[in-house]
C-alpha cells in the first residue's frame, strides 16, 4: 500500500482561513477573501458587481452607481445624468 501526505503553510491568522481579516466565525464566505473595496466589506465576501447592474466592477467606470440602460452609452456602467435633447430645427420666417 502507499500513503501520501501533504502539508501546506499559510500566513493567514488562526481562525481566518482566507486571510481577509474577517474572522471565520463572522465570515459569510470563509474560503473566498473579501475584496476590500469599501462596499459591504464586513461580510467577508467579495462583491464582483457592487451596484448589481450586470457590469463587473473591474469593467465598470461607476462600480457603486448602477447603469440605467437607457440606450445611451450603456456599456460603461455609469448612469447618464445629463438629459439628451433632440436637435432643434431652425425656425422659418414665413
Amino acid at each position: 500500500w502507499r500513503a501520501i501526505v501533504s502539508l501546506a503553510w499559510t500566513d493567514a491568522p488562526r481562525g481566518d482561513f482566507d486571510g481577509d481579516g474577517v474572522p471565520d466565525r463572522l465570515d459569510q464566505c470563509p474560503r473566498d477573501p473579501e475584496d476590500r473595496d469599501g462596499f459591504a466589506d464586513e461580510d467577508g465576501c467579495p462583491e464582483l458587481d457592487n451596484d448589481q447592474d450586470r457590469i463587473p466592477d473591474l469593467e465598470d467606470k461607476c462600480p457603486n452607481e448602477a447603469e440605467d440602460f437607457d440606450g445611451w452609452d450603456d456599456s460603461d456602467g455609469c448612469p447618464d445624468h445629463e438629459e439628451r435633447l433632440a436637435p432643434i430645427s431652425p425656425q422659418r420666417d414665413d
